[in-house]
């Protein structure tokens, strides 16, 4: 019952806002009525006489109500909630089919006789009414609720998956539930289930790979992506662990390409016709209005234990100040696993090729790589110039 009412209550504003209960006060008035005499919250607490000793008044009161306006399927609903609180499962049946069939398309409706259908053990009338609900993508608004119920449901995920999401946004929804509900299991099946269904964009597929690297399950999230962009970069975790390390592609969302942010002093972006190899490099120009900290280039590549061969090749144009760019590879999650910052370049240089060998231990399962620059700590510090990065790799040595 708790259940119920929590969800009739949250309802109520957006109930006593349509233009159809102007009508019924009307009608109510027209038989002498006080126009308020039904109202939300008079039903409410009539609602609440039926466990005690005024349930017989109460079950009257609202069949007068029903009978005053025997068309409103807020009216038979009332009524079917009554009757289930008063355990008359039959008669609060018939109320609830008698409301759906007069608001069949009314998310308030569907959701009062899908809490019945929860309340009395009828699954099938659950998944059918929430799903009616979950059909229209202008009802976002009761997604969470409708998914809640379905996760206190004593069925399999893949029977709810299959008769009570709807494609697109629900499907999307019901993914992002339960991630934030921090349930694997469940977040995996939905994961599944959604190729043939409603494929994922790039921001869920981002949002479920960081998910899965939360849960420390790094691998399964590399793999996972390794699996979904295979068309785009087939070379990704076979020779080279880096995602798009040439920047012929624009950018997917992080964890696993590369997140580029401009700063107050620098500005981050992919440039073509300048490049080592192929179409496009990534550029940094800094603009000497600071003494930059920069660390908003940035990827994280999931590796095993072993030796490493870093490889990547930089430019630079006119870079001032003692403190150029570099390359820096470590373990976020404990550095002194792993730390690597290769030499910095100031002035300028042509394409030059940068190269380290190192090995990561058992303990590091994920690394992240990035294009930084330290701040100086001479007077003469605001850094100014240009500087590419391209054809960054990152393999393995067998």
């Amino acid at each position: 019952m708790g259940f119920t009412l929590a969800c009739y209550g949250s309802l109520q504003v957006w109930l006593n806002s349509l233009s159809a209960d102007d009508a019924a006060k009307h009608r109510v008035c027209a038989f002498g009525l006080c126009p308020g005499e039904f109202s939300p919250e008079r039903v409410f607490e009539l609602q609440q006489f039926i466990h005690g000793d005024r349930s017989s008044h109460a079950l009257l009161q609202l069949k007068r109500a029903l009978r005053l306006d025997p068309a409103s399927a807020y009216a038979w609903a009332d009524l079917g909630d009554a009757e289930s609180n008063g355990k008359n499962l039959t008669a609060a049946r018939y109320c609830f089919d008698r409301s759906l069939a007069l608001g069949p398309a009314n998310p308030v409706i569907l959701f009062r006789a899908a809490n019945f259908d929860f309340q009395s053990g009828d699954d099938a009338g659950t998944l059918r009414n929430l799903r009616a609900i979950l059909k229209n993508p202008e009802l976002a608004a009761y997604y969470e609720p409708a998914f809640l119920t379905y996760s206190r449901m004593n069925l399999p995920i893949e029977q709810i998956l299959d008769r009570g999401i709807p494609a697109a946004p629900a499907a999307s929804a019901f993914l992002r539930y339960w991630i934030n509900s921090n349930h694997p299991k469940e977040a995996a099946a939905v994961w599944n289930w959604l190729p043939a269904h409603a494929p994922a964009g790039d921001t869920l597929a981002s949002e479920y790979m960081s998910f899965l690297i939360r849960n420390k399950n790094e691998v399964q999230a590399a793999e996972t992506w390794k699996k979904l962009t295979a068309k785009q970069m087939p070379e990704y975790r076979q020779m080279n662990f880096v995602y798009n390390g040439g920047f012929e592609q624009a950018p997917k969302p992080p964890p696993f390409d590369w997140k580029l942010d401009s700063g107050k002093d620098v500005l981050v972006s992919r440039v073509q016709s300048v490049a080592h190899d192929g179409d496009w490099s990534l550029r940094l120009v800094f603009e000497g209005l600071e003494n930059v900290e920069f660390h908003q280039a940035v990827q994280d590549v999931v590796l095993e234990r072993g030796r490493w061969q870093l490889k990547a090749y930089l430019k630079t144009d006119q870079i001032t100040t003692d403190q150029g760019v570099a390359l820096h590879i470590f373990d976020p999650r404990q550095p002194s696993r792993l730390d690597i910052r290769l030499d910095s370049f100031t002035g300028n240089h042509p394409w030059t090729q940068l190269e380290r060998t190192f090995d990561v231990g058992p303990d590091t399962k994920m690394v992240r790589l990035e294009l930084a620059r330290q701040a100086s700590k001479k007077f003469d510090n605001k850094i100014t110039g240009s500087a590419w990065l391209d054809s960054v790799e990152l393999s393995p040595i067998r």
